[in-house]
């Protein structure tokens, strides 16, 4: 029987993990140089950074990524401090003010005598409202806590993941990435 530890040990780094990142000035670490080297361009097997011009082996770099809890707590990207979830669901459902929850992202619809909530949520970092499998990936909103609906396009979510290098493949648990907040220098702030 393969168990996820024993699974996890025998993965490796692979381009389709880092792809969607390198256009966003994905950052690497390797043990043939010291410090974080943007990667500007990525072959089937090597990733190029300045001053290699042969590139590197994948299998030497370990990607530096933020971790999916960063999805609920301030970062700076772009010299700007954000919520990832809530500028998810402002990319999702732009007419409304979202606001941070715990977890989620959260907005109001006020009526004369009460208020309603709609949540915005994320299933890789929790599961709140509807039992998923543990690789389950998805974006979805729950209206008062019960009805669940899928966002139907959510290319332009994870494109904003990988922009800003979210790890939601599990990399950094798997130690094929370095988590960036653990760094000495981030070098996404």
């Amino acid at each position: 029987m393969n168990t996820n530890k024993t699974a996890n040990m025998e993965r490796t780094l692979e381009l389709r993990d880092i792809a969607g990142n390198i256009s966003h000035d994905l950052h690497i670490t390797t043990d043939r140089t010291a410090g974080t080297h943007p990667v500007y361009c990525a072959g089937k097997e090597r990733l190029y950074v300045t001053g290699f011009e042969r590139g590197i082996n994948i299998k030497f770099c370990k990607a530096v990524m933020r971790p999916l809890s960063d999805l609920n707590r301030t970062v700076t990207h772009n010299g700007k401090e954000i919520i990832p979830i809530v500028e998810c669901a402002k990319i999702a459902e732009p007419d409304y003010d979202w606001k941070i929850n715990r977890k989620m992202a959260k907005r109001e619809i006020i009526y004369e005598t009460w208020t309603d909530k709609v949540f915005f949520g994320y299933t890789g970092l929790h599961r709140y409202f509807k039992f998923t499998e543990k690789d389950d990936r998805y974006f979805y909103s729950v209206y008062q806590n019960d009805n669940m609906e899928y966002i139907p396009d959510q290319v332009p979510l994870f494109d904003y993941l990988h922009e800003l290098k979210i790890d939601y493949r599990g990399l950094i648990d798997s130690g094929l990435a370095i988590d960036a907040n653990k760094l000495e220098i981030n070098p996404y702030k």
